[in-house]
């Protein structure tokens, strides 16, 4: 008899096949600040879903729907960052002056576009389904209908544990909950945040609302000097 052992991971998994599918925005998560080991840095990160024409279907809720792919970008207009770059591609043009100002991440929330998908392969040998490029829809071509329910959470509108929070996967609510914001607002636990990003989070709907119905956390007490 022998013994076989392996470090590949075996997944369940099956991502969505290569190539280049029409698509419908149906999903916008606020993350919350974030912490980068690597970069040493906190900053304020979402994810936005499609729901994919042609990918396949699944059962949710005795219903038959799109399977969905998603990305997670950095809350940033930077001119060097993804959020821009695709959000130029899908829309086909670049944003103006004002728009750079202050734009409303909802505008895209049920618009469509074409979303290219290629594989990659994990250090763990499993291969994944990811987002190589978005691009707007060719001139013609019919609005997808959708097959979910749009879906927005985030801090600022939101409370944790909403209508709109309780529609979002478990994978997204662990990745919100291991966010700095999360923390700050339910164990009051400052993590790598900076005063203003404090202070940004404490006007949110999410953080007033938590505090009314679990209480403000103590104050820390001052010890005074500790003799030596």
């Amino acid at each position: 008899m022998a013994i076989i052992v392996s470090g590949v991971e075996k997944s369940a998994y099956t991502p969505i096949e290569e190539g280049t599918y029409c698509a419908l925005c149906y999903g916008l998560v606020d993350i919350g600040y974030t912490y980068s080991e690597k970069f040493d840095n906190v900053s304020k990160k979402l994810r936005v879903l499609w729901e994919l024409i042609g990918a396949g279907t699944e059962t949710v809720d005795g219903a038959e729907v799109n399977k969905v792919i998603s990305k997670e970008y950095t809350a940033s207009l930077n001119a060097k960052g993804n959020l821009r770059k695709d959000l130029r591609a899908w829309r086909g043009r670049e944003f103006t002056d004002e728009e750079l100002e202050r734009f409303n991440l909802n505008n895209v929330l049920g618009a469509p576009c074409q979303i290219q998908i290629i594989h990659n392969t994990a250090g763990n040998g499993n291969t994944y389904a990811n987002i190589a490029a978005i691009m707007s829809l060719p001139k013609g071509m019919p609005k997808p209908q959708e097959t979910r329910t749009f879906l927005a959470w985030d801090y600022s509108e939101n409370e944790i544990g909403d209508a709109q929070w309780n529609m979002l996967p478990d994978w997204i609510k662990e990745a919100i909950k291991a966010s700095e914001t999360y923390q700050y607002i339910t164990a009051n636990n400052v993590g790598h945040l900076r005063d203003h990003q404090i202070a940004e989070i404490e006007e949110t709907t999410a953080f007033k609302k938590w505090r009314e119905k679990n209480g403000e956390f103590p104050a820390l007490e001052d010890d005074g000097d500790v003799p030596f």
